[in-house]
């Protein structure tokens, strides 16, 4: 790893993302290298987003920095937007035609009230979604780029392009088996509705399936993305504080920090006053390991405020579409109408949407575990912290 120039701030003068480009000093994998390895690593999500208008054209994510002005740029520009609002617009409208002509399909007249309220909200939860995942995108330009610099410069001062690479890599693998297994389970739904029933109902019925379930899909998928890589970074930032902790156990005249009972951050000034110990402790390391972890968990708690509505909508909708779902399976066992086939099909439904739940946890799980693990490796010096590391730090 990299030494970086030790330098001195004041608690309160910057924050953590001004800090991490204040200490970066030349190295050989810059900037671009690290955004480009981001592009090539996720760049089927990101343009099959973009290309379904959850994602604007010209995207920094993307790197697609090109002349706004230039006859090209706005007509892909307008492309996009255009095929984003015409998604919604389809929608809307084939609930709407389901609503007038079909309402038996929509909901069950003859049930209780509340559930009757539930198929209502479920349906309408959904076409909130689609709107909210095509609207957010395009008021969001700054979040976007302010998480994708945070990234790049935490790669970039850690510098282990191998480690980063195996971190992405990996990420990178189980997001597109999970893209295939949705689009597998969205093509038997299709055809298993357009076999089981006529045009036009065949038709409107996918229509109002597939705009949410592609909308729900490419969003978990890329919150889970932006949290496993934050995981994966924060593991990386443990294993090489791991070594520094076995060095100080192993030759104990080598320790630079005392044991204590509070877990803390490592702070420069602390290291110094214990440099005439003759430690081969690096403090250096020790501060920009501690100060990258802390951007990391920033990072994950604007990541949850920012995705926090439309993964609120989601959890919702999914939750009432599976109780809805499992209650029709209820009563088609006492009184069968639809084939065996389709039973098993709705079962497989139900499962694909309750990997929602899964995926949403997991990410989120890492994140917590990681985060522990360090506070563990950390609690082995003796240390300070600020208030600011202490409001990162728990958030998880």
């Amino acid at each position: 790893m990299h030494r970086v120039a030790l330098q001195h701030y004041p608690k309160s003068d910057f924050n953590v993302t001004h800090r991490l480009v204040t200490i970066m000093v030349p190295i050989k994998t810059d900037t671009a290298f690290y955004h480009a390895l981001l592009i090539k690593k996720f760049h089927l999500l990101l343009n099959i987003s973009q290309f379904g208008g959850f994602l604007p054209f010209p995207s920094y994510v993307l790197r697609q920095d090109v002349d706004r002005r230039h006859f090209r740029t706005l007509v892909l520009a307008g492309l996009n937007l255009a095929f984003g609002v015409l998604t919604f617009c389809i929608s809307l409208t084939c609930y709407l035609i389901m609503y007038i002509y079909y309402p038996d399909l929509m909901y069950k007249e003859n049930l209780p009230a509340v559930l009757l309220i539930m198929y209502h909200v479920e349906n309408w939860l959904r076409v909130v979604m689609v709107l909210i995942a095509l609207v957010a995108p395009r008021l969001s330009g700054r979040f976007f780029r302010e998480t994708l610099d945070t990234l790049v410069h935490v790669m970039k001062l850690f510098d282990h392009a191998g480690k980063i690479e195996r971190v992405l890599g990996s990420n990178a693998t189980v997001t597109n088996r999970l893209l295939l297994l949705y689009c597998c389970h969205a093509l038997i739904i299709t055809t298993v509705v357009w076999i089981s029933t006529h045009h036009p109902i065949s038709t409107l019925l996918n229509v109002c399936f597939l705009a949410p379930y592609m909308t729900t899909v490419l969003y978990i998928l890329l919150y889970r993305t932006l949290l496993q890589s934050v995981a994966g970074f924060a593991g990386c930032l443990n294993d090489t504080l791991h070594a520094i902790t076995l060095q100080d156990k192993f030759e104990p005249r080598r320790s630079t920090y005392g044991k204590h009972t509070t877990i803390s951050y490592i702070k420069v000034h602390d290291g110094k006053q214990r440099e005439s110990q003759s430690s081969r402790v690096d403090v250096a390391t020790l501060e920009k390991l501690s100060m990258l972890h802390m951007a990391l968990m920033r990072l994950a708690r604007d990541t949850n405020k920012h995705f926090g509505l439309l993964i609120l909508v989601i959890v919702l909708a999914t939750f009432i579409f599976i109780n809805m779902l499992l209650l029709e399976l209820y009563h088609n066992i006492g009184s069968p109408v639809l084939p065996e086939y389709c039973l098993w099909v709705l079962l497989l439904h139900a499962f694909a949407h309750f990997t929602f739940f899964f995926v949403i946890a997991k990410s989120n799980h890492s994140i917590q575990q990681e985060n522990e693990r360090t506070m563990v490796l950390l609690h082995e010096f003796k240390c300070s912290w600020n208030s600011e590391q202490n409001m990162a730090v728990s958030v998880f």
